[in-house]
């Protein structure tokens, strides 16, 4: 019809229940219709679609292609390649259900003559993820932990962490996924992934690293301009995990602590440190997260690192329990004062209280995502 590409194109229509009108059809764009030929859609239960082209990359006559939508609404295409497609025409493709089990057509050679239906069959992949939960400050494991597996079918799994904090779940093909992780005393922690476009046997990797509610905890990579407060562009991921805590644990506020080295004036680092730490808040203010929720505070030089465990590792001049203070910085050259000044440059976060009450405007959209998830299960 017009308003097409050339040739036969796809086209899609709308309704808002099964008893309403369809609407106007509408075509479905450059990205599945060309000037050639599109034909035999077949929409599977996950929203992937599926049809025939004798214009895009392709083996020969029609090829079936897979178009997914990503994370902008875009579809992108892939062919199917071999064995579905050959050099002669392939089209007609459908499934049973959710499993990789299937029939679809074609001319190729080896057939009864003309077109034939084949059927087809791809086993199960082998589908887990594992990993370990881990206290982000000292890297150690954390036992009997809580890990929640959330998928996008509706299906929930859980478990507790070994004595090495390890954990393991089996996952199916085309779910998009949520693992949860917390342990008493720590916040909650989640992570997404998601088996859709996974097409060879997979673990995937995920340790989650959980933050003690007891003491500050630094947030690495977060970086600043030399000698200034502005945010520098390399901190983004930092700051976007920084503010993911915040929503995954909306009953907390916190205080963000800006602390620098011995150099230059103790003054003018008490400023700096008071700048620094209001930028970290500013940006998660700017990110929608209530101000009663956030303490910006500056410590300047005041309160150097204790060296911990962890640290004692990374280099035989600390020892465990010793402070970076100036008099210790002093003992030793340059190049090791440099080192040990980059350690007291830091952020940390701090929990205040695990009892603050969201606004109602954290339920209506809490509510939305629910809405949009339950939408997605259907």
């Amino acid at each position: 019809m017009r308003g097409g590409f050339g040739g036969f194109d796809i086209w899609k229509c709308e309704r808002e229940s099964e008893s309403a009108l369809w609407g106007e059809p509408e075509n479905m764009g450059s990205s599945i219709n060309s000037t050639g030929d599109e034909l035999y859609p077949y929409i599977r239960k996950d929203g992937n679609l599926y049809f025939s082209s004798d214009f895009w990359e392709g083996m020969g006559g029609l090829d079936i292609f897979k178009a997914q939508k990503d994370e902008f609404g875009i579809w992108q295409r892939m062919n199917m390649m071999y064995p579905v497609n050959s050099s002669q025409d392939d089209f007609g493709i459908v499934f049973q259900g959710k499993r990789e089990i299937g029939m679809f057509s074609s001319t190729r050679d080896g057939g009864k003559g003309g077109d034939d239906i084949y059927s087809f069959i791809l086993p199960e992949l082998e589908l887990n993820v594992a990993g370990k939960v881990i206290d982000k400050s000292t890297a150690k494991p954390i036992e009997e932990a809580s890990v929640t597996l959330i998928g996008s079918d509706g299906s929930i799994k859980e478990t507790k962490t070994k004595s090495d904090g390890s954990f393991k779940f089996n996952l199916s093909q085309y779910i998009d996924y949520l693992v949860v992780g917390t342990g008493e005393g720590y916040l909650k922690k989640k992570k997404r992934f998601s088996t859709n476009n996974i097409i060879d046997d997979t673990t995937f990797v995920s340790n989650i690293e959980l933050i003690t509610i007891s003491k500050a905890v630094e947030i690495p990579n977060i970086f600043y301009d030399f000698g200034k407060w502005t945010l520098n562009e390399s901190s983004k991921t930092a700051l976007e995990e920084l503010a993911q805590l915040l929503e995954d644990n909306p009953n907390i506020t916190i205080e963000m602590g800006a602390h620098t080295d011995m150099v230059g004036d103790s003054a003018a680092n008490m400023k700096l440190s008071i700048k620094r730490a209001e930028s970290v808040v500013s940006y998660l203010k700017e990110k929608g997260y209530d101000s009663d929720r956030l303490v910006a505070r500056g410590y300047g030089e005041n309160r150097p690192v204790a060296v911990d465990e962890k640290l004692a590792l990374t280099d035989t001049i600390f020892v465990e329990g010793q402070v970076l203070d100036q008099n210790f910085i002093l003992a030793f050259e340059k190049d090791k004062q440099d080192k040990i000044n980059q350690i007291n440059r830091r952020t940390e976060l701090r929990i205040l209280n695990t009892n603050y009450i969201p606004k109602p405007e954290y339920f209506l959209k809490y509510k939305k995502n629910k809405m949009k998830f339950e939408e997605n299960l259907n």
